[in-house]
């Protein structure tokens, strides 16, 4: 799928998309022509990715998690995650 469906399907803009992509969140294929295609997963990877955002967790951190998560995944203390700049308990992925 292209850009604009995947944001018309997350409900987040091609603006922020491109964003996630820049920070390492998601990453799309690039096409000859240059477009970006996402496979079928990319909208649940989005949600989780807004969702740990609006956990509060910055994207540093959500880079590391993302690779370790899926759409089951419960989510239990992992401590230490944030302790890296002084934040404190932070939650990783079962």
């Amino acid at each position: 799928m292209l850009i604009g469906e995947l944001a018309k399907r997350t409900g987040t803009s091609e603006r922020l998309l491109r964003y996630y992509e820049r920070a390492g969140l998601l990453r799309p294929v690039r096409q000859p022509n240059g477009y970006r295609t996402y496979d079928e997963a990319a909208p649940a990877v989005v949600l989780r990715i807004r969702a740990l955002l609006a956990a509060g967790l910055p994207t540093r951190i959500i880079r590391q998690v993302l690779p370790r998560t899926n759409a089951e995944s419960a989510v239990l203390p992992c401590p230490g995650i944030l302790d890296q700049g002084g934040v404190g308990q932070g939650f990783c992925p079962v």
